[in-house]
């Protein structure tokens, strides 16, 4: 499977002894995980996403004052389909985030895809527009970048470089994260889950919550889309606020609890604190 051979290695070697068990040494195992390799992954990107993205970034780092600026960000922001869905809504979003979170330092952004490249959006509400050649330890000192396509990680590390911070971007299988079949995920002041619960609960039921109640954050950012990719409603935003809630009554997301909650563009946000 040509299109999916950048994805962790791990993560393809456990879809496919799933399937296998499932469904033995047969054509429907393959095509079993082809299935769930698009939810996780080809729904989101399309194959010339990576080579644009490279191509601005080869431009940047001839002109560094633009990855400074929230404006050449976006043009990163709209090559992935959850972040294009977002960019006019970023503002407002990471401003919400900010104002029941004040000072992030140290952030793991699980399942981030592209969101990453919207950091300098962050960092303006966090403290104005960032300027070349000001070092950004001040405001955040570490960010911690996991998805499970290494082009993709490669990009963002490149981003981090041009921005002066470590390469901390890498690949991780979440669901064997949550089932504690791998060493624990960074501390953080704030963890991001942003669209992500519903993709990890599509493969594995309980895994999301699992994910969560195992991080090592101060506070975590869940959100949940209220539109389809196809931008239809189907009872979305009902759905997953229920299910949401009833998690959280249940003490699925202990020793979390809920902070805060929002709905912004087409995503419902929670924070929650420990």
């Amino acid at each position: 499977m040509k299109k999916y051979e950048s994805l962790h290695t791990p993560l393809l070697a456990r879809i496919h002894a799933e399937e296998r068990a499932k469904h033995g040494e047969n054509p429907r195992a393959d095509k079993s995980a082809k299935t769930r390799l698009h939810q996780l992954y080809g729904a989101y990107s399309q194959p010339h996403t990576y080579k644009k993205a490279s191509a601005i970034l080869d431009e940047w780092t001839q002109s560094l004052q633009a990855v400074f600026h929230t404006e050449s960000t976006a043009e990163l922001l709209r090559l992935h389909t959850s972040t294009r869905e977002r960019l006019p809504h970023y503002p407002q979003f990471y401003r919400f985030i900010l104002d029941h979170i004040p000072h992030p330092t140290i952030i793991i952004d699980l399942g981030c895809g592209f969101n990453p490249f919207a950091l300098p959006i962050l960092l303006k509400e966090m403290h104005g527009e960032c300027t070349p050649g000001v070092p950004l330890s001040f405001a955040v000192q570490n960010y911690h970048a996991l998805d499970i396509c290494t082009r993709q990680a490669a990009l963002i590390n490149r981003f981090f470089a041009l921005l002066g911070l470590p390469p901390q971007a890498g690949c991780a299988d979440l669901i064997a994260q949550s089932r504690a079949e791998t060493p624990p995920l960074p501390a953080a002041d704030v963890a991001f889950l942003f669209k992500l619960i519903p993709v990890l609960e599509a493969q594995a039921p309980g895994s999301g919550f699992a994910l969560v109640r195992g991080l090592q954050a101060k506070h975590v950012v869940i959100t949940y889309p209220t539109k389809s990719l196809t931008g239809k409603e189907k009872g979305m935003a009902l759905h997953y606020r229920q299910t949401f809630e009833n998690a959280l009554a249940a003490g699925q997301l202990s020793p979390f609890t809920k902070q805060a909650e929002a709905t912004i563009g087409n995503e419902q946000i929670y924070i929650l604190t420990k």
